[in-house]
């Protein structure tokens, strides 16, 4: 039986995180010329390793170090990662909890060291735990100084942003290039189509992978062009059918994920960062003027894993209004005591709020639901939110693709507006499938 991954992005024992890491600082250090324990290097060397850096990731450490609060940041993340004992103290935990995993990383260059590799690689394949891990490896190391005092300021600032961002274009056009459908292959370790594998893709399509996408199995990459192409692949025609195609009270799912939550009663200004209060409608929206519109709704929320289908399909039919794109945070998350290193997902409804994002408005040919908002919401290295060309004010039918997320994807929600009373078909922790009826709607006035 393949290993069943849960909706998430990071394996949920630290241990586990721990091993992967021990393998990437290793290789990397051999790479670089360090030592493979200590990651000691001296200064001409580690001059040389500088000059050898892409050029945004260079500008990362530039700014890091040409900017004082940005420096003292990320020192002060190191020392802020809390110990195993610490842990238990906070969390009451008893068994031994091994977070010493991340004081091995020797200071912010060699997180630079670190990312310069992985942004000339594509993900690869990986079984167990260490399978979260494969394709959000920037994630994988940045995670632990996430949950920091220091590490929240670092990860919000502006200029960090700019630089990631400029990272994972360099990143992406990697990814776009024909070198990187090396890693779809059958017979190599990480090999996307090994057998190992394809028992994790058919278990994540729910059937066999070659009958439910479009794909050419026994040809070199299975038919896809690049990594890119295998991440964004289409369903083959017939499957997902949209349920309830005719109902226009009836909501689909607009993505394959896990069913996070129902939020009702949704404040136009809320205290988000704190759990419990999850959205700020204002913040979500980008302080849209038809932000009014939607206070006293309802939010839901699905998660999507790295396994899932990439693409966004309309949960209703209806006229696309306004499509945009906003620029935001990529590794801030909302800070807690939990000894689970996967952060950033488990605050997936906190950075929805200030996350980089697509924001879809809808108006529904349902009287009943009127206008609703389709919000991609991307995650780390992974956030790139590609809306179709030409969509803004054409008429769109439940099932119609709009958009996807290109090389990952995190989360996404749905946003109504009091009018529409959401009667919900689907429970937390529930995997939906594409165009599955998740919720109905009935009018407040009915009755």
């Amino acid at each position: 039986m393949p290993y069943h991954y849960y909706a998430g992005w990071l394996p949920k024992d630290p241990a586990d995180l721990r091993k992967w890491l021990q393998v990437e600082l290793r290789k990397n250090r051999l790479r670089y010329g360090q030592d493979p324990e200590t990651g000691a290097v001296t200064p001409e060397k580690a001059r040389q390793i500088y000059a050898s850096l892409a050029e945004p990731v260079q500008r990362l450490q530039d700014y890091i170090e040409r900017v004082p609060e940005v420096y003292m940041w990320f020192h002060q993340m190191f020392d802020q990662v809390p110990s195993s004992d610490d842990l238990k103290v906070r969390r009451h935990i008893i068994q031994e909890v091994r977070f010493t995993m991340f004081v091995q990383i020797t200071d912010y260059r060699e997180i630079m060291w670190l990312i310069n590799r992985y942004i000339g690689e594509a993900p690869s394949f990986s079984s167990g735990p260490s399978g979260y891990v494969s394709g959000v490896m920037i994630y994988g190391i940045l995670a632990p100084f996430c949950n920091t005092v220091a590490g929240f300021s670092a990860f919000v600032d502006k200029g960090v942003n700019e630089c990631f961002k400029q990272i994972f274009l360099t990143w992406q056009a990697y990814l776009v290039t024909s070198a990187s459908a090396s890693v779809l292959n059958s017979t190599e370790e990480g090999g996307w189509f090994t057998p190992e594998a394809l028992l994790a893709l058919d278990e994540a399509a729910g059937g066999a992978f070659r009958n439910v996408y479009v794909c050419e199995p026994g040809t070199e990459y299975w038919g896809f062009s690049s990594f890119d192409d295998f991440f964004t692949r289409a369903f083959q025609d017939g499957v997902r059918p949209v349920m309830n195609p005719d109902d226009l009270n009836i909501v689909t799912a607009s993505c394959e994920c896990t069913v996070d939550k129902f939020t009702y009663q949704v404040k136009k200004s809320d205290t988000f960062w704190i759990k419990g209060t999850p959205y700020s409608l204002e913040y979500m929206l980008n302080h849209d003027s038809r932000v009014d519109d939607f206070v006293g709704g309802t939010v839901f929320q699905g998660i999507l894993s790295s396994l899932n289908y990439h693409r966004w399909h309309s949960p209703v039919s209806g006229t696309v209004v306004s499509a945009s794109v906003v620029e935001g945070t990529y590794y801030a998350a909302r800070l807690d005591n939990d000894t689970d290193p996967d952060v950033v997902s488990r605050s997936d409804d906190f950075i929805s709020n200030i996350a980089t994002r697509a924001i879809i408005f809808i108006q529904a040919d349902s009287e009943d639901i009127s206008l609703m908002c389709f919000i991609g919401v991307g995650l780390g290295e992974v956030s790139t939110c590609q809306i179709d060309d030409g969509l803004e004010g054409t008429h769109v039918d439940k099932g119609d693709q709009i958009g996807m997320f290109r090389f990952g994807g995190s989360s996404h929600c749905l946003v109504f507006g009091p009018q529409a009373q959401v009667n919900a078909f689907v429970e937390a922790g529930t995997d939906v499938k594409l165009n599955t009826a998740i919720l109905g709607v009935t009018s407040s006035t009915s009755g």
